[in-house]
């Protein structure tokens, strides 16, 4: 399971839940919503109990570092840090 997160589009934000099996990526939910990225991790909450997926099953961040507005991308790179550390998985940023 891994997690994709992007700020960097103006007053758009997305979260997308997706798996890798084989070559092929599928996706099991994707969340894009307008407006503050202080909801993100109010919808990746409301997903991972849609999904019935705990944070321990993610073993990648995917994160997209920019170009985009300076504070919705800076706040995306804290919370992939922080599941990164938390979780012990990598962060891959994106451009």
């Amino acid at each position: 399971m891994f997690l994709f997160i992007n700020s960097a589009k103006n007053s758009k934000n997305e979260i997308i839940l997706f798996k890798i099996d084989g070559n092929r990526v599928k996706i099991l939910t994707k969340k894009i919503f307008s407006g503050k990225t202080d909801r993100l991790l109010f919808f990746l909450d409301k997903i991972l109990k849609k999904e019935n997926i705990t944070l321990k099953k993610i073993k990648a961040v995917f994160v997209v570092n920019g170009p985009g507005p300076f504070t919705a991308v800076r706040v995306s790179i804290a919370i992939a840090n922080s599941l990164s550390y938390a979780l012990n998985i990598p962060v891959i940023p994106l451009t």
